[in-house]
């Protein structure tokens, strides 16, 4: 059982880099998420999700995040 784990997903788009593929995976908290989001994404465009809710989007090669407020 995955107590205290959130699903979030990393979204790919067919970009020239790499193919469109969503990546699932589970974290206890959006920091945590957005460290792996950024380690799997860090040479493409990609954007974070939990659930249905659309958390940043991330850029190639940068250590910089586009929040959704």
């Amino acid at each position: 059982m995955d107590l205290g784990l959130f699903t979030y997903r990393l979204k790919f788009e067919d970009d020239g880099v790499g193919v469109e593929r969503i990546l699932e995976f589970k974290a206890p908290d959006p920091t945590k998420a957005l460290s792996i989001a950024k380690t799997e994404a860090a040479d493409r465009y990609a954007e974070l999700w939990q659930e249905t809710k659309r958390i940043c989007r991330l850029r190639p090669n940068e250590d910089t995040f586009s929040p959704l407020m």
